[in-house]
């Protein structure tokens, strides 16, 4: 027997409320429905499909709208105020038999005669005289024009714009200006905009940019908590790039504290100021830039810094001991950091700071510099300009001389001190003696010969002369 499908639409309460359409399949006189429901299901369904269908063959006169209240008051009207339903076969403009409206404009109008062009008879020639020769004139004093506004007026009308502090007045600081960091390492530049009377603005954004020509990148960018209406109408602090970064003045306090245990190596931040790390992993300079778009004027929303990257080490030599008539060798190694090889071409400079008398052998006085060798040694001798017990403090720096782009001639990259302590060749000598003997009777002096230094001595003589009396 074939099968024949019926579908019957979920009405429910409402039409409104169907979803989809319940297959149904008749065989034998019997139904039956695919789904959860029930046979008696789909027999109400059926019932009220063949009603709702019902009313809608017999016309729309049993349904009521509620009229709209003309007032505004209210949306509806109450009862029994109803809108009054027309039925469509007895609409005005409609053509006999046809339910759509007759159109305004059945057939195009005629356009309007065009009468013949009438040519316009030419103007008679005019002649015009020459102008005139003109004149030298002596020129006046000059008269300056009145602006068409005072620029003070100008000034705090835009001014009083912003409903926080004079922004205008504010100077966008960068901290700190140069600096020279190990090659790997990760440096925090920090930024705010300062006023006059020394408070912060905060919620200021802050354009971070890495010029082109420098080497490393951004890592982080100040992202601390802003207030949630502030994030809805204000740019979010984020790393646009490895070399463009967007942050955002702080509204709080706050620490860095570079994910350690250590304390040494934290950073205080204050409201009103914000912050960026970078690194590199090559050798040269970073040059980096902090732009206020609106916090400050044009001379003071920008400001630059500048990180020098360092792949070296070095060694200081050791506190020693030496003699006074010898001199004494100070020696500083010099080595990359990253394959510990030996650093040809650096400066090494070494300053007396105080102690006895002294001089370097290589200058004749208290400051002289060493270049490091193919070994990475820069060494230079100290030499006493007497022969005195005492020690000397030496002050080292070591300085990088500039091989890459952007770098300077001489870059100090270490700094330090080490001291040298004399030792002279000296005697003590010391007579003791009893302080009152009688006449004629034997006295017994005792002298004693010591050596403060730890030089050794020897074929020591001793003479003491006694007074004529004894």
């Amino acid at each position: 027997m074939p099968l024949t499908t019926i579908w019957i639409t979920d009405t429910g309460n409402s039409l409104m409320q169907s979803l989809r359409p319940t297959p149904m399949y008749i065989r034998r006189g019997r139904i039956s429905a695919v789904g959860r429901r029930g046979t008696w299901v789909v027999l109400v369904r059926l019932c009220l499909l063949l009603a709702i269908g019902a009313s809608i063959l017999s016309g729309c006169a049993g349904l009521r709208l509620p009229a709209i209240d003309p007032t505004g008051n209210r949306i509806f009207l109450p009862a029994p105020s109803y809108t009054t339903l027309v039925d469509p076969a007895d609409r005005p403009f409609l053509n006999p038999g046809s339910l759509f409206p007759e159109p305004a404009f059945p057939q195009p109008e005629d356009p309007p005669y065009c009468e013949d062009m009438v040519m316009v008879p030419a103007a008679p020639q005019v002649l015009v005289p020459a102008a005139p020769q003109a004149q030298s004139v002596v020129p006046a004093n000059a008269v300056a024009l009145e602006p068409f506004e005072d620029r003070e007026r100008l000034i705090d009308r835009i001014r009083d714009q912003w409903s926080h502090r004079d922004l205008y007045d504010g100077k966008l600081s960068l901290t700190p200006a140069r600096l020279v960091a190990p090659v790997g390492s990760e440096v925090v530049l920090r930024a705010e905009i300062c006023l006059p009377d020394g408070y912060n603005v905060t919620r200021e954004p802050i354009e971070w940019t890495l010029s082109q020509d420098s080497v490393g990148q951004f890592v982080e960018v100040d992202r601390s908590g802003k207030p949630l209406i502030h994030t809805l109408f204000h740019r979010r602090p984020k790393k646009v790039g490895s070399n463009f970064a967007i942050g955002t003045t702080a509204t709080s306090s706050q620490l860095i504290t570079r994910g350690t245990t250590r304390e040494d190596d934290d950073i205080q931040l204050l409201p009103g100021q914000t912050w960026i790390s970078l690194t590199s992993a090559t050798e040269g300079a970073s040059t980096v830039y902090a732009v206020a778009p609106r916090g400050c004027d044009w001379n003071n929303r920008r400001q630059a810094a500048t990180i020098h990257w360092v792949d070296g080490q070095w060694t200081f030599p050791a506190p020693s001991v030496g003699v006074a008539t010898a001199g004494q060798n100070l020696t500083t190694t010099v080595t990359r950091a990253s394959n510990g090889s030996p650093i040809a071409g650096w400066i090494v400079r070494y300053e007396i700071l105080d102690g006895p008398p002294a001089h370097f052998e290589s200058s004749g006085n208290a400051i002289a510099e060493a270049t490091s060798d193919s070994l990475g040694q820069a060494t230079v001798r100290i030499i006493p300009d007497q022969q005195s017990a005492g020690t000397n403090r030496v002050g080292i720096q070591v300085i990088r001389t500039g091989s890459n782009s952007g770098d300077l001639a001489r870059i100090a990259v270490g700094q330090g001190t080490t001291s040298v302590t004399w030792s002279a060749t000296g005697l003590s000598v010391l007579m003791r003696a009893p302080d009152i003997a009688e006449v004629g009777s034997l006295i017994d002096y005792t002298i004693d010969v010591t050596n403060p230094s730890p030089l050794p001595l020897s074929d020591v003589e001793v003479n003491s002369a006694m007074a004529t009396e004894l």
